[in-house]
């Protein structure tokens, strides 16, 4: 074993490095310490514990403390101490920056005080940074300091915070505010500890590692560059013991040794190590936890770097390179960038420049007012050996979203502006491939550092083409004379950003490929982001694949682009056939790599004008300045000879002509002269004839030399000319900046101006330009009408008219907005508008792709103001969307499970109602093998399934490669049998797609085994019982969820389903397995539970509960309506598994009392899966545990909504694995103690139950802590826990229930404000002093806890009322007043009778306390929204308002339409009950307000298993109902869920058509004028539901219904409706699930009365 060590503060040896160091640890912490230390108290988290590392530190240490000769090293004399383990403590805290509190060090000092150690003991810190920075304050403060040792297991502690003594806690004023300088005795860095931690942490500790290579050690930075990829994979890799990351460890801990010892309390040098945390740390603030530290500070690099560049200390090449880097490493770059999206679940990463500035403020490197950040002047040197001042205004610049572009003075500067332009992206990108497929070094001059030449030289590396090495802007590339070889196997595709060149160039290079190494990938893909999936490629990879090139490009013909390197076909050549109308890159891309094909290419371009063919033409010399010359044989036909390029040794690009564009326009636009030098008419690129065809036509003078071009625009009083016709098809990247001067122009064209429109430009001869980052033509012509200019498309161009632009003065508004559709080009066009007339351009960031210092270049070069851009929308609107892969909303579903599982049955059904393809994969083997069956296949195989099972492997793998998205797949009982589909199901071979959703179908195997006893399948040689015993565990092993088909009324030995009902639960559970990520699932869970989304009212209760569910069996049949009874007024279902009838003899069982549960309960209610053991309060005896882990592993594949998991139950390694499979499948985490005997009081015993709330922090998203109370006291010490212990760790993050058992623990269930557990009187308590959640409100309106009116009034409770006229018989005061009483709340509602807004009832409504809200009817929904402040969509939508509430947030009153809600509940309902009906078009009959809500309900209502596709509105006067469908709110909504919405009058809407939903809003006399006939004709057998919104006896148009469907129909009326819309009211003012059952039975007696 090596140990490499480094010193710091002038002691050797303190920081040690090296792999498998637990005995190398012991044996220097004896000699160190041995003699002097009493004991050793090691501290850590569940993570690190869980993995084993605290284990094997523990055993070698007890190893070298037993085996020592000095035993009395152990603190107190003799070996029955040593074997007693007296002296080595451990202690095991949760992870996260949470538990990093005061409260928490005070909890590691109680407990070690509570084993009486003193000041000589030494604390071990193992963990990451948090662990570190906490023991080593914890160690500094005990006794006035204690010895502490580090050992550091994430990378970022080991490269930074376990050097240098800095201790801290955070506060809740800011991070690391109270801490100590506490130098540790060792630093112990162990490599092999990367290998447990998720990639994602090895890459946020990376950030640490290229901040300190960036501004302190320039060769480090470059040897960090070479292979990222390869470095990361080996710190990830256990068995790995690689230099290399010896190497990068050592580099980072050097440099921090060596500045701490310079500088040991942070006078000034020590901050250096703060490069890129100014920005970070504000960043963290944000967005942390969700962002890690190391992601925030990668991300602060990158902008100060960018400040730095904005300052002019910095060169663009190295902030270019600290930017790669950094994106290299998997770090993202920007707080748009896309793995900030993903990491916020798609949202927004873009914060506030104002809230940034504002946590800058608190920056330990500032000084007053001043903020101070650390500058580069180059890679590896600081501008100072100190962090330097920066202003406010600099910093908004560089960190906004966007950039506003202020007018020019339009006089004052007479001397001629020289601007330098970047090295041109055509010739950089062609240069790059040419020095890469060349033989021997070029150096490359002036290379463009933009994001497209960095996605082409990493790609070229990744391929093995060359070697690069950067100095400065000059960059060395050693070819290797064409060979390109496929990365190694599991690499990921090779990504290429929105980078067309590189993507096209690389296609062709590709086909060059050859497999280099065994291990080498087979397919390799190239990809890029969501805009390079839409630009097309298809006719390169069309006439690649003709030669023979074995590649395909996605069904739409764009990227990602795979090559089957695999078989090693290389690029024949030949003649080959192209066509070349839509992109000349597919030319260049050939002609680039012809000189490696196996023949002499002859190119042939076909189709029609060849498009772009100057850029033709640089290829071409750029061949032949790399040795190859290319004869153009005709117009459209070029030979290529077979060769090998040879580098010229030295090359220089030319600057970017297209770019050149914009500070020559600006000069047009202004009436200043400004120089471009290097790029004249000499130059290879067509654009560089814009000085001469463009300006100078637009009145500008032009000088241009072959190397240089000058221009000086016409006066402002003068101004431009318009262009008139100008064919740009020579340079159509420069047709936008044409289009914004010639939106400026003021004068005719000079010559042939167009008919009519003098101060028009025609700008033709662009119509690629359509294709390109985004269409420009439609995005100039949509942009350009935003500052009020006239544009028109066509065909091939755009035609914009001058004369409307103007110079704007002191008053006028602000400029517009200008989208720039992630465009370089169109960020950069209007830039220069904004010189004249200003702008606000949305995307900064975007001009990279070419010229990443741009904004500097305005500002510092052309005299520009230039200040940041940040708006609210602009922020979300930033959201870009990642690589989409195969995601798993739209992943092809692999159904695996036994014969007679209903695999194929609900498989088929499935995809019918979620529109998905479907296929059997025995299906497709018999078609595939002409008719044969699968017996007779293996009869001919001599019986020998094997074979089979081998055929049906390769069958699905080539069914998901044509299906890879959007499929069933429905395989054989077997397939599971066979290894290598095991690996592949799983996801281990590298043939497998990601995501691979596979779903485990199962019933009860009793009903299979005599179902197949009876069938004719062919046998499997073998006893069907012995087959499901060992495939099993084969199929929990690959089954990323499992299906578990609920009996209706259970049979021994038979099965009784209800197939209808099973075939839409499946297809729910499907949508739900699928469509949400993960974390959105598990968020989802947690609010529903703690009733976030419910309690919006002031009047809602401070509670949120879950009742638990004591039956001993669960029946579809039987439960129903006990179910509704329960669950009333609680926020989630609790099941018990321990409490089922035969649960622990067998999982299907709990699995199917699961599964009939989650039918039985609306979708919305969560369900808590529970396994109580008896130590804990239940009755599963604890030494099942094993049993119990396997069914809670069970319910994670289940996709139950919260998994209780017992903390004290099971070992920590399963407790952590559980917890990640649970998150894996986005099931929430319970982290439950129960201290069931109650001998411990957590106030005053905290060492005992810290521990166990530390634990169950680590387990749960949600955290439940237990205990008994003996009195009423224990409750007092209970919340004196929770006030000083538990709440500062969890803060609001975590959910916390905190309760007491027995009766005297009632008080602390009452004040548990979070999902308090309650039982319900049909049930039995499923817990000593469970009480109902009646009770509980009862309990606290004794105590005035309940919410009640702020000031004081003869009103001691809200009061709720109904508005309107006539109300006198309306049923909704019983309605209300029942749920009132049935969930023990003191609230009453009245009438209130008012037929307009009466100075009464504004007073009411607006300044009464008691007033809780009300219902509101006719004649008042259509105007009371004057009293309102916000409205519902439902509301806004339907243009109504019939409920009112004041918002608990801010205390607005909110206006809501419950019609709609009740209208939408009461559909969902009765369509659960239909079954056979996929695609549902439906009839409204009316055209009021009525019909309006009950079109918005048809639009918003989840018919699961069911599609609408189409709402007819029908009415007696056409233009009512072509008015309803023609409101923009409802036809929005259709067009978006692609919904076809019509109107129709009343005596012929159906045009001999059916509707599956027939809604009448009719009242009764319109239904009687109809007639019964025309009633009879709107309705037919093919009617599965109506609905009647009129109350009272059988109206005409239900009788028609009747009479239609023989009574079959599914009929929702209007009493039906007034209580579902009444439980959504209830549900607003209380925060609670209303009772349904109370409630329907008062409606009933009223409706009777």
């Amino acid at each position: 074993m090596t140990v490499e060590t480094l010193p710091i503060l002038g002691r050797e040896h303190v920081i040690q490095v090296g792999y498998s160091l637990a005995d190398q640890i012991a044996a220097d912490l004896l000699a160190l310490v041995g003699a002097s230390t009493s004991k050793l108290v090691v501290i850590t988290d569940t993570n690190v514990a869980s993995f084993g590392h605290l284990g094997k530190l523990m055993a070698a240490l007890e190893r070298a403390w037993t085996a020592s000769p000095t035993r009395t090293a152990a603190g107190t004399g003799g070996g029955d101490n040593i074997s007693k383990m007296s002296w080595l403590l451990t202690y095991i805290l949760p992870p996260g920056e949470a538990a990093k509190s005061r409260a928490t060090m005070a909890a590691i000092q109680d407990f070690m005080f509570a084993h009486a150690c003193t000041r000589d003991t030494v604390v071990v810190a193992l963990g990451g940074g948090v662990v570190g920075d906490m023991v080593g304050f914890a160690a500094a403060t005990y006794m006035r300091g204690s010895r502490v040792v580090q050992i550091p297991t994430t990378l970022l502690a080991m490269v930074d915070s376990s050097i240098g003594g800095k201790t801290a806690v955070d506060v809740p004023a800011g991070k690391n505010l109270v801490g100590a300088f506490h130098q540790p005795l060792r630093v112990y860095i162990d490599p092999g500890y990367l290998a447990t931690l998720p990639v994602r942490e090895i890459r946020n500790g990376m950030a640490e590692v290229v901040k300190t290579a960036a501004f302190a050690d320039a060769a480090e930075f470059a040897r960090l560059e070479l292979d990222p990829e390869g470095i990361v994979s080996a710190m990830a890799d256990p068995a790995a013991r690689d230099p290399r990351v010896l190497a990068v460890i050592l580099g980072s801990a050097r440099v921090k040794a060596r500045i701490v010892s310079a500088d040991e309390r942070e006078g000034g040098l020590r901050g250096l190590l703060n490069f890129g945390h100014t920005v970070g740390h504000a960043i963290e603030a944000a967005l942390a936890p969700r962002l890690l530290h190391g992601e925030c500070v990668a991300m602060g690099m990158v902008y100060e770097a960018e400040i730095a560049r904005s300052l002019g200390h910095l060169q663009q090449h190295d902030v270019g390179r600290i930017a790669r880097c950094v994106a290299a490493y998997g770090l993202p770059v920007a707080m748009h960038d896309p793995l900030v999206s993903k990491y916020l679940n798609n949202g927004s990463g873009q914060v506030a420049v104002d809230t940034l500035l504002e946590y800058m403020k608190v920056d330990k490197k500032n000084e007053g007012a001043a903020k101070k950040m650390v500058l580069l002047k180059a890679l590896g040197e600081t501008l100072e050996p100190r962090a330097s001042p920066v202003a406010d205004a600099v910093i908004a610049k560089v960190v906004s979203p966007g950039a506003t572009v202020r007018p020019m003075p339009l006089a004052g500067i007479s001397a001629p502006l020289t601007v330098p332009v970047p090295g041109s992206k055509s010739i950089s990108n062609r240069a790059l491939l040419l020095a890469a497929l060349a033989t021997g070094q070029t150096t490359l001059h002036n290379l463009l550092h933009s994001d497209d030449t960095q996605w082409m030289l990493t790609a070229l590396q990744r391929l093995g083409a060359c070697s690069v090495e950067m100095q400065g802007d000059i960059v060395t590339v050693t070819g290797r004379s064409g060979v390109v070889r496929a990365p190694p196997a599991g690499a990921a595709p090779i990504y290429l950003g929105n980078a067309g060149t590189a993507a096209r160039f690389l296609t062709c290079a590709a086909a060059l490929m050859t497999v280099g190494t065994k291990d080498a990938a087979a397919l390799v893909t190239l990809t890029g982001n969501a805009r390079m999936q839409q630009r097309p490629i298809a006719p390169l990879v069309a006439a690649l694949q003709a030669n023979g090139v074995p590649l395909t490009c996605s069904p739409t013909g764009c990227m990602p682009v795979t090559v089957d390197a695999g078989k090693g076909v290389g690029f024949p050549g030949g003649h080959i056939k192209l066509a070349a109308t839509v992109s000349s890159q597919y030319v260049s891309a050939i002609l680039l790599c012809a000189p490696y094909a196996q023949q002499e290419v002859t190119l042939e371009l076909v189709g029609g004008k060849v498009i772009s063919e100057s850029y033709i033409d640089m290829t071409l010399a750029m061949m032949k300045s790399f040795g190859i010359t290319t004869t153009k044989v005709a117009s459209n036909l070029y030979r290529i000879p077979l060769g090998c390029y040879t580098s010229s040794g030295d090359y220089t690009i030319e600057p970017d002509a297209s770019s050149a564009t914009y500070p020559l326009a600006v000069a047009a636009i202004t009436g200043r002269t400004v120089i471009v030098p290097h790029m004249g008419s000499a130059s290879l690129q067509g654009d560089a004839r814009f000085a001469v065809d463009v300006l100078e036509r637009m009145g500008c003078t032009v000088d241009q030399s072959p190397t240089s071009t000058q221009v000086t625009g016409p006066s402002i009083e003068l101004g431009l000319k318009a262009l008139g016709d100008i064919d740009m098809e020579p340079l159509t990247d420069a047709f936008l900046t044409a289009a914004v001067l010639a939106a400026a122009a003021k004068r005719p064209a000079p010559t042939a101006p167009l008919a009519n429109q003098p101060l028009a430009s025609r700008i033709s001869g662009i119509a690629n330009q359509r294709v390109k980052e985004c269409n420009r033509i439609k995005a100039m012509r949509d942009e350009l009408r935003k500052f009020g200019v006239a544009t028109d498309e066509h065909e091939d161009g755009l035609t914009v008219v001058g004369g409307s632009l103007s110079a704007p003065s002191a008053s006028s508004p602000p400029p517009p907005s200008v989208h720039c559709y992630d465009d370089h080009r169109v960020a950069m066009s209007f830039a220069v508008l904004g010189c004249l007339v200003g702008s606000r351009l949305e995307e900064r960031k975007c001009v990279e792709k070419t010229w990443p210092a741009w904004w500097d270049a305005l500002e510092r070069d052309l005299g520009a103001t230039v200040l940041g851009y940040d708006d609210p929308a602009l922020r979300q609107s930033l959201v870009v969307a990642s690589t989409p892969a195969a995601t798993t909303a739209t992943a092809t579903v692999v159904l695996i499970g036994m014969r007679g599982a209903g695999k194929t049955t609900l498989g088929r059904s499935a995809a019918s109602r979620l529109g998905r393809v479907f296929v059997d994969v025995d299906e497709e083997f018999v078609r595939q093998h002409n008719g044969q069956t699968i017996g007779d296949f293996v009869a001919a195989n001599g019986g020998d399934w094997s074979a089979f099972r081998a055929a049906e492997g390769v069958v699905l793998q080539q069914l998901v490669g044509q299906y890879p998205t959007g499929a069933l797949i429905a395989c054989g009982g077997g397939i599971v049998e066979d290894p290598a589909m095991r690996a592949y199901l799983t996801g281990l071979s590298s043939a497998s797609p990601v995501p691979l959703v596979v779903v485990h179908m199962r019933r009860r195997m009793t009903h299979v085994f005599a179902e197949l006893a009876l069938s004719s399948r062919p046998s499997l040689g073998e006893p069907i019982e012995s087959v499901w015993a060992r495939r099993e565990p084969l199929y929990t092993a690959c089954a990323t969820a499992e299906f578990f088909i609920p009996e209706d009324a259970p049979e021994s030995g038979h099965a009784v389903y209800n197939w209808p009902l099973v075939e839409r639960q499946f297809a729910h559970f499907l949508a739900s397995a699928v469509t949400a990520a993960p974390d959105t699932k598990r968020r989802a869970a947690i609010d529903a539970c703690t009733g976030r989304h419910r309690k919006v009212s002031h009047t809602a209760s401070p509670v949120s509960s879950f009742v638990s569910l004591t039956q001993p069996t669960l029946s579809a049949a039987n439960d129903a309506a006990l179910l509704t009874r329960i669950s009333s007024g609680t926020d989630a279902v609790e099941l018990r598994a321990d409490l089922l009838a035969g649960a622990l003899a067998s999982v299907e069982v709990s699995a199917n009392a699961y599964f009939t549960l989650r039918r039985l309960l609306p979708a919305s209610v969560p369900i808590i899966f529970t396994v109580r053991t008896v130590s804990q309060a239940g009755r599963w005896p604890d030494h099942e545990s094993a049993r119990a882990l396997t069914l809670l592993q069970a319910a994670v594949r289940w996709g139950v909504n919260v998994l209780d998991l017992e903390t004290s139950t099971f070992a920590l390694a399963d407790i952590m694995a559980l917890r990640a499979a649970a998150h894996a499948r986005g099931v929430a985490v319970l982290g439950s103690f129960h201290n069931a005997v109650g001998d411990h009081k957590p106030w005053s015993d905290t060492v005992y139950w810290a521990p166990h709330l530390y634990r169950a922090t680590a387990a749960g998203d949600i955290v439940k802590l237990v205990g008994r109370a003996r009195s009423m006291a224990d409750n007092a010490q209970l919340t004196a826990f929770v006030e000083t212990t538990a709440k500062p760790l969890l803060g609001d993050r975590v959910p916390l229930i905190a309760i007491n058992m027995g009766a005297a623990g009632q008080l602390s269930r009452a004040l548990n404000a979070t999902m308090t557990p309650v039982t319900h009187p049909n049930l039995a308590a499923a817990a000593p002093g469970q009480m109902s959640i009646s009770a509980i409100h009862r309990a606290l309106d004794a105590a005035g806890a309940l919410p009640t009116p702020s000031s004081p009034s003869q009103e001691q409770q809200y009061r709720f009322y109904l508005f309107g006229d006539p109300i006198a018989h309306s049923k909704s005061p019983h309605i209300h007043n029942a749920g009132f009483a049935a969930l023990g709340l003191p609230f009453q509602y009245h009438l209130h009778l008012a037929a307009s807004l009466t100075p009464e009832l504004r007073a009411l409504v607006r300044d009464a306390a008691w007033f809780g809200g009300a219902s509101v009817t006719i004649p008042l929904k259509e105007v009371v929204h004057e009293l309102v402040d916000v409205q519902t969509d439902a509301a806004e939508a339907v243009g109504a308002i019939n409920t009112l509430y004041r918002r608990r947030s801010d205390g607005k009153l909110v206006g809501d339409n419950t019609d709609v809600l009740g209208i939408r509940a009461g559909l969902e309902r009765r369509w659960a009950a239909v079954a056979g009906v996929t695609a549902v078009s439906a009839l409204v009959l009316g055209a009021g307000g009525t019909a309006r809500a009950a079109v918005y309900a048809l639009l918003t209502a989840a018919t699961t298993g069911s599609r609408l596709t189409r709402i007819v509105v029908a009415n007696r006067t056409l233009a009512r109902a072509q008015t309803l469908v023609a409101t923009h709110s409802l036809a929005a909504l259709a067009s978006a869920r692609g919904i076809t919405l019509e109107a129709a009058a009343l005596d012929a809407p159906t045009s001999g058509q059916s509707f599956a939903i027939a809604i009448n809003t009719l009242p009764r006399d319109a239904q009687q004028g109809l007639g019964a006939s025309a009633l009879a004709s709107l309705v037919s057998n093919a009617t599965a539901m109506a609905v009647e919104l009129v109350y009272g006896a059988e109206t005409p148009f239900l009788a028609a219904v009747r009479a239609a469907t023989g009574g079959q129909a599914e009929v929702l009326d209007g009493a039906e409706v007034l209580v579902e819309q009444g439980l959504e009211q209830f549900e607003r003012w209380t925060g609670l699930r209303a009772p349904r059952f109370e409630m329907e039975e008062a409606a009933a007696k009223a409706f009777a009365a």
